[in-house]
């Protein structure tokens, strides 16, 4: 690149994309595996195509995480619940980001509660949550519902998780 007197780039294109794309690497990544997988370079469809398949996952894990926690019944009606929300919808017609991050912290948030059968599942919730803090700028909002997720089962697991007359056990 060529600098001015100050040493500062004339042109600073590469400064201005390590700011843009900081925090959306797994999401460049993603969509560069989807173009190469499509052959597409030049259109919006790989981009679409996964953030669709990114809320289809969400969708889907969402189902298994409200089901472990309350039922079959509670499960399939927070499915429903969250597949007819809007918002997935809004951002998947926009290309932008979230949608990744969320799948990959429901990812992490569902080998959380399966860390007591293996130990394995506790790095799948460690890789998914540093795939989700590279997802989206503002995946860093969703790591005190990881903490307190993390609270949660701790308590689940010991058995002494009461809320009201309630009693969350296995």
């Amino acid at each position: 690149t060529r600098t001015g007197r100050d040493n500062t780039p004339i042109f600073p294109i590469e400064g201005m994309l390590k700011h843009i794309m900081h925090g959306k690497e797994a999401l460049i990544l993603c969509i560069a595996v989807m173009q190469r997988f499509l052959n597409d370079t030049t259109s919006l469809f790989p981009n679409i195509l996964v953030l669709i398949l990114a809320v289809g996952v969400s969708n889907i894990l969402f189902y298994f995480i409200v089901k472990r926690i309350f039922g079959e019944r509670v499960g399939f009606f927070g499915f429903l619940l969250f597949a007819g929300t809007f918002w997935p919808i809004l951002y998947v017609l926009q290309g932008a980001h979230p949608p990744l991050a969320l799948m990959n912290f429901l990812l992490a948030v569902l080998f959380l509660q399966m860390v007591h059968m293996k130990t394995i599942y506790s790095l799948l919730s460690g890789v998914f949550l540093g795939l989700m803090m590279f997802s989206s700028p503002t995946s860093a909002m969703y790591l005190p519902y990881v903490l307190g997720f993390c609270i949660f089962e701790s308590t689940r697991s010991s058995g002494k998780m009461t809320i009201g007359k309630n009693t969350f056990a296995r």
